[in-house]
């Protein structure tokens, strides 16, 4: 079997990154306004498992709570949100891109 390569122009490679980046928004998330990655829905697969490492849940598990009880899935983020802060750990950044947060970065990034 042969496998068929396509070639995509640097041009248009060039234009989709730029695409991208228009939508790129970085927000500090600090104990005061931690309300802003409480919703599951506002995240990319990836962005939940990163927000997940970093204040402690597993993400495939609220990733399927999410499907049948959306509002628990966001109680239980929001709970693990505030312990986090709770604690004493220092603010993380919230990185947006086409929409959703596709990632969450420490204050050292």
């Amino acid at each position: 079997m042969m496998v068929k390569h396509h070639t995509i122009p640097f041009s248009e490679v060039f234009q989709r990154v730029k695409d991208i980046t228009i939508t790129e928004e970085t927000t500090k998330i600090t104990n005061e306004n931690a309300e802003l990655v409480c919703d599951a829905d506002d995240f990319s697969e990836y962005g939940l498992s990163t927000l997940g490492k970093t204040v402690g849940f597993p993400a495939p598990f609220i990733l399927q709570l999410n499907e049948t009880n959306p509002a628990l899935a966001d109680d239980v983020i929001r709970d693990r949100v505030n312990l986090y802060f709770e604690n004493g750990k220092p603010e993380f950044y919230a990185r947006r891109f086409l929409g959703k947060i596709r990632g969450v970065v420490s204050n050292k990034y």
